[in-house]
Formats: structure tokens, sequence, C-alpha cells
């Protein structure tokens, strides 16, 4: 049986920390999330975009956070079976505390995908893939009416908000640079797949980056510690996500914030071990310092803000 190990990015082979430093992390008032865009962190690469007009995206939405051992020595075990936890999404999207208009989807992977069929059905959100994450998600019981196409390229309309789809990479990790669970599911539209079952189901299948742009403030956000630097040079994002790791891409936190010009915040994302509930606070899998030092050492202009486990900040 071959064991996925997500480990070893950016030097950090650290065990499990907590008691992470949460300077400047805020909770935004009703009437500063009223007067411009608000982030909040779902963990992992979960993150909730309100904008001002009071539409909200969702990017790699996963509360369910099932058992993985994705972060231990040992790796996660491919066959482990996929789970949504529909109660503890109800309880936030009938609350009103979770809702979507757009959900984006940067990869096909379990820590990214498994939770978005049921939020879409959920909340009718409109949902923005490659043609492997919709026949992923299809298979899974997503509205096809809600499944939308994206390739890269795409510069979308939706009045008080844009949202830009940018061809990504990726992270590569282990000796060799492996992308984790590769392969691709195509045929939308024309093919019926099995239902995935275990994660090992649920394939790469092409990675997207995302910039969503509001009331004045763009977000970047990057799902795999990667990208394809022609695809984001001239942006000029208020706030990049940045995923730790990177270990084995050549200068990958200098070249990004090089070539988006210094944003004036970084913030980490992908950095919390995803075995440990989302209320409790986030604990640092060994990629946050390493991204932190090298965000100092590279963009000493940039604020780089952690946000902890549904925190919200307004940049």
């Amino acid at each position: 049986m071959t064991e996925i190990k997500r480990r070893g990015f950016l030097g950090a082979a650290a065990a499990v920390a907590g008691g992470v430093s949460l300077a400047g992390s805020t909770t935004a008032t009703a009437a500063a999330a009223a007067a411009g865009l608000t982030l909040r962190w779902w963990g992992n690469n979960s993150w909730e975009i309100r904008l001002p007009g009071g539409k909200t995206v969702l990017i790699d939405p996963w509360l369910t956070r099932f058992k993985t051992g994705t972060y231990t020595p040992e790796g996660a075990n491919p066959r482990t079976r996929l789970a949504v936890d529909t109660t503890l999404i109800d309880s936030y999207v009938d609350s009103g505390e979770l809702r979507a208009d757009h959900i984006l989807v940067t990869h096909g992977h379990y820590d990214h995908l498994t939770d978005v069929p049921y939020l879409a059905k959920k909340t009718g959100a409109t949902v923005l893939g490659t043609e492997t994450h919709l026949n992923l998600m299809a298979a899974l019981g997503a509205p096809k009416g809600q499944l939308s196409l994206a390739t890269g390229g795409e510069q979308l309309n939706f009045g008080d908000y844009t949202i830009r789809v940018l061809r990504s990479l990726h992270s590569a990790s282990g000796e060799r640079a492996t992308v984790a669970f590769p392969g691709t599911r195509p045929g939308y539209g024309a093919v019926r797949l099995p239902k995935p079952t275990t994660i090992q189901d649920l394939v790469e299948g092409g990675t997207l980056a995302f910039m969503v742009s509001g009331g004045g403030t763009s977000v970047l956000n990057f799902g795999g510690s990667n990208y394809i630097e022609s695809e984001v040079a001239g942006l000029r994002p208020d706030v990049v996500l940045v995923p730790a790791g990177g270990g084995k891409i050549v200068d990958y936190v200098s070249r990004l914030l090089r070539v988006t010009g210094h944003p004036r915040y970084v913030v980490p994302t992908h950095w919390d071990d995803f075995d440990y509930a989302l209320t409790e606070p986030a604990r640092d899998w060994g990629g946050l310092e390493p991204l932190r030092t090298a965000v100092t050492a590279a963009s000493p202009t940039s604020t780089f803000r952690v946000i902890d486990h549904l925190e919200t900040f307004t940049p």
C-alpha cells in the first residue's frame, strides 16, 4: 500500500505545534463587513470572502475534516474513506453563518473538494472547476446545473465582484518532486464516473488559482504551494493567500511576491493539521514559521497576517 506524505516543505519536518501567534487578527463587526471585503478562514485552504454588496465566495470549503493522518510520519492511508458531515454543514448554513454564491475549486484532492457537492446543493452556489473537478463532483451528487467549467484565463464579472481564473500548479513533494494522487477524469457530460469512495479516488485533476476582487480590494488564492509565474506576473492583489510548503519549488516565496508587486498582506493558508477540529485553535504541521521567515526576507514591506480558525480579517 502506498502512503502519501505531505511534509518536508521549506525544510519543515517539525512535529505539530500549538500556540500560534495571532497578532493583528481581528473579528470584523457588522459595520466593517458592510464597508469592505472580509476574509474568514475555515481551516486548510477553505476561505470565505464576503463582498460589500452582500455576496459570498467560498474557496475550497472543507468543514468535515475527517481524520487522515496526513501530517503524521506515516502519512495518509490512500484507502481512507470519504465522509461528509452533513449535520455540521447544515448547522453553519441553516444558521446563516455560512453562505455561498460562488464556490471556487483549486484542485480535486480530498481536503479541497469532498464537501463541495453537498455545499453546492445546500446553498445553490455556482461552482467553478476544471473538467476533472466537475466530473468528480457530479459523481458525488453535485447538481450539474450549478457546475461551471473553468480552464484558466477567464475574467468573470458578477456586478459587485469579479473572479479571475488562473492556470496554476499543485505542490510537488518527496525526493522525486511528485504530485499526490495525480491524474484526470475527462469526458464530462459524456461519461458517468463511479462514485469516489476513498481519498485516492479524488485526483488532482489540474490546479487553478483565483483572484476575487470587490469593494476596491483584491484577494489572490493558491490551493497548492506552486504557481505559473507568467500567469500571476503583473497582478497587484492587496492580499495573497500563500500555502505553506514549496520546498521543491525554486525561490517559491520570493518569486511569487516579486511578480505580484509585494502585496500589502501575505496571509498563510494550508498550514494547519486538519486531523484536529475546526473549533480548536489551528495547529501548525510545521510549515508556518518557515513561511513567515521566507516572506519577511522576500518582502519586508508586506504584512504577514496569521488568521486562526473561524476568525475574520478585514484588509
